[in-house]
């Protein structure tokens, strides 16, 4: 008898969920009308926990109970929107982290999203947004602040593994008058430039200078142990200004300021 490829997939289908059967030719409605679990497994895929919504500009989000890392649920955390100096531009973040239950797959997985509207646009755009993938799982997004200018919004984003010590952070900016970002590795090609070779270092993004510069602290990477990484370019902590000419460091005096400012819980559209 001649086989179609759907006998094909249906063989296909049993030799994965019944090894045992898969030699014997077993009609595929009588698999589904003696194991209709199947189908509805495969339509629903696992379970979603309930969701917790907060209001934080630090906290993140996460499906844990930090007293004893129970997978307790998933957990929505929404910035306030911050407004740019010249009350032109408003701009919030969502972190959230779904928990999920069934089919052996990640407990907690997060996605960071931004947005960013003109206060005389009735909803906000969703501008930037970062899934989870296999081996980052864990997504994190804050505003640091707008240039004095109103021009640019300095967010940062961490991106990791849960249960992980590997991941890091990037700074992001974003022009609110062109609406788009500039490179993610434009520290590492302005380190790259200014010591002819490339750079292990970590960093913190702290905002803007009054020319518009962005002003980050600088470090060494350090070991499991927590002994400075030998291989790190950075030898020690420190201020560093990333302009259009590259990147200097600062004097550890430097006042970083801030330009914009705070102004409700945000509603997204």
């Amino acid at each position: 008898m001649h086989e179609t490829p759907t006998d094909k997939y249906y063989d296909l289908l049993l030799m994965t969920v019944f090894p045992t059967l898969s030699k014997k030719r077993i009609c595929f409605v009588t698999v589904l009308t003696l194991f209709p679990s199947l189908l509805l497994v495969s339509r629903q895929g696992p379970e979603r926990l309930p969701e917790r919504v907060i209001v934080s500009e630090t906290a993140p989000a996460s499906c844990y109970d930090q007293a004893n890392e129970k997978l307790v649920g998933s957990m929505l955390v929404r910035s306030q929107v911050f407004v740019s100096p010249d009350g032109k531009y408003q701009a919030y973040t969502e972190n959230e982290a779904v928990a999920r239950q069934g089919l052996g797959l990640a407990d907690c997985v997060n996605t960071a999203k931004l947005f960013v509207k003109e206060t005389s646009e009735d909803g906000f755009r969703l501008v930037f947004l970062q899934e989870p993938t296999l081996y980052e799982l864990f997504n994190d997004i804050k505003v640091v602040d707008w240039s004095p200018d109103s021009r640019y919004l300095l967010v940062r984003l961490f991106v990791g593994q849960w249960g992980s010590d590997a991941g890091g952070g990037i700074p992001l900016r974003y022009d609110a008058w062109d609406g788009v970002f500039s490179p993610r590795d434009m520290v590492t090609t302005a380190f790259q430039g200014y010591l002819g070779h490339d750079c292990d270092y970590g960093e913190q993004t702290l905002g803007f200078s009054p020319e518009g510069a962005v002003v980050l602290k600088v470090y060494p990477n350090f070991d499991e142990e927590g002994t400075p990484d030998p291989a790190s370019c950075v030898k020690k902590e420190g201020l560093w200004l990333l302009s259009t000419q590259g990147i200097f460091p600062l004097p550890d005096t430097y006042k970083v300021l801030r330009y914009g400012r705070l102004l409700r819980s945000a509603q997204s559209n």
